[in-house]
């Protein structure tokens, strides 16, 4: 049996969209995920030049914002702050890292998300 694909069922407005990755699929509120563009990059290791496989391009990153059994809606991907009297919090951001940009290969495009699109799912 092959390995469920996961993408966009459906298009709500300009900032929700509908995939058909659910709480039977281990969906949970708050969980981030990546839209895929169909261009794709080679990756190669860097020793042997052998073909590693492909990474896809990203349109845009999204957080689950409402879960059901078969599907889920996802929203832009956006930082809360708490304010005064709602309680504290910690918020975690990845540290960028000094890299040799000219070595750079995922791009996030300017592509119009589309019913169909795969997606990338953050189990972390």
């Amino acid at each position: 049996m092959s390995e469920k694909k996961f993408g966009v069922a459906a298009i709500v407005d300009e900032q929700t969209i509908i995939i058909n990755y659910g709480k039977r699929d281990g969906a949970e509120v708050g969980q981030g995920i990546k839209i895929l563009s169909n261009h794709s990059l080679p990756i190669k290791d860097p020793f042997t030049e052998e073909n590693l496989g492909k990474i896809y391009h990203i349109k845009a990153e999204l957080t689950l914002s409402k879960i059901d059994n078969k599907f889920s809606y996802c929203t832009s991907k956006k930082q809360m702050n708490f304010g005064i009297g709602l309680g504290s919090g910690s918020f975690y951001q990845s540290q960028a890292l000094r890299i040799d940009s000219k070595f750079l290969t995922r791009e996030v495009t300017d592509e119009p998300i589309q019913v169909g699109d795969p997606i990338e799912i953050s189990y972390s």
